[in-house]
């Protein structure tokens, strides 16, 4: 005999349905944002005070109160944002969201920084659009810059000339294609880093951010 399903069974197998991905994709972020602070203990604890909070509805937020300060850093943080997979909306929207996982670094440097500086993405229209909004920002002309797929908008050009060659800036983006904007600021003394979450890349991006402290 055929199984027909009636209106009322179709609306109770969605919210099976739902709340199996729920609590399947919760129980999934809940453990990846543990092993995430468990990797980041791991990484800062010899080196500064680490502290963990909550970020958004499902993220992580790490302070790290640095005692060793080689990179040049006071203080550094992370958010780590992960994609919504406790939605069911959000599996059909995966290839359209490409990587739905986001870090976001930044330090707070010792040294002064003299100049407001933003390299992003050249696909990315709202941070071209905002970047070249700002009155002390100019576009900067950088050798290999727009071919990586990034442009660049700096106040003092000669420091931010020094602190490309520095930190080997060009050269290190062709390792980072997943970095989404770089960003220094004069008035918080910040170095901050925005990338596609790449759990095998965490190690390199947090050396990324090392360098650029120590670029200052």
């Amino acid at each position: 005999m055929a199984f027909a399903l009636t209106d009322v069974g179709i609306v109770v197998l969605l919210a099976v349905v739902l709340l199996v991905v729920y609590f399947v994709g919760s129980y999934w972020k809940h453990r990846m944002l543990t092993r995430y602070a468990h990797w980041f203990e791991e990484r800062f604890a010899s080196r500064g005070k680490v502290q963990f909070a909550s970020y958004g509805h499902a993220g992580l937020k790490v302070r790290c109160e640095m005692t060793d300060r080689s990179d040049g850093f006071r203080e550094m943080y992370f958010t780590i944002s992960l994609g919504a997979r406790e939605n069911l909306l959000y599996y059909p929207l995966v290839p359209l969201m490409h990587d739905a996982d986001h870090v976001s670094c930044w330090g707070i440097v010792e040294k002064p920084v003299r100049s407001n500086l933003r390299v992003v993405n050249a696909d990315d229209k709202k941070q071209i659009v905002y970047s070249e909004s700002l009155a002390n920002l100019s576009k900067l002309d950088v050798n290999g810059l727009r071919e990586l797929g990034y442009v660049a908008y700096a106040s003092n050009r000669e420091y931010t000339s020094k602190f490309f060659t520095a930190a080997s800036l060009t050269s290190k983006l062709k390792e980072f294609k997943e970095i989404q904007l770089i960003e220094l600021d004069m008035t918080s003394s910040i170095i901050r880093v925005v990338s596609k979450l790449k759990r095998e890349r965490l190690l390199a991006l947090t050396g990324f951010l090392s360098t650029l402290g120590r670029a200052t």
